[in-house]
């Protein structure tokens, strides 16, 4: 297997953890634990700490609506300012994720995204292509607007 199928394998694996989950707390009185402690156990949701964001199933899209995500998915990336020579940038593979994942974006805010994982090389400032990287493109759960294209270092 080539050094691209291993990195895009790993990366799709680690992805799937992307997110790590947030523990329920339950309170009974004056006592509190992360599993109920009696009848009237209620839960308790902390202010200011994220809460788990339900990360269901994608729904499997028609090929030409995939087709569309995945060029929108493509456009986003070759329009990254990130890169030194745009013109160089190719694309290696682009694979939808199985399910919404949860993402805090640099303004705060965490949601559920549709994720696409993607595997570009692009030259550096020197001319020669740089090495793999790899870069998701962040969708709505409907997989209508692209809201964040993120490429990892």
């Amino acid at each position: 297997m080539n050094m691209a199928r291993i990195a895009t394998i790993v990366f799709l694996v680690f992805a799937a953890a992307h997110d790590a989950h947030a523990q329920k707390l339950y309170r009974c009185g004056s006592t509190f634990s992360q599993t109920p402690c009696g009848a009237d156990a209620q839960e308790i949701k902390a202010a200011g700490v994220p809460q788990p964001i339900p990360q269901p199933a994608l729904e499997s899209l028609a090929p030409e609506r995939y087709a569309e995500v995945r060029a929108m998915c493509e456009r986003g990336i070759r329009e990254q300012p990130a890169w030194k020579d745009p013109d160089s940038v190719k694309i290696r593979s682009i694979v939808r994720g199985a399910r919404t994942i949860a993402v805090t974006f640099e303004s705060g805010r965490r949601r559920a995204v549709a994720p696409w994982y993607v595997t570009v090389n692009a030259k550096n400032s020197y001319g020669g292509y740089a090495g793999e990287r790899l870069a998701e493109c962040y969708f709505d759960p409907d997989e209508k607007t692209l809201l964040s294209v993120y490429l990892r270092s």
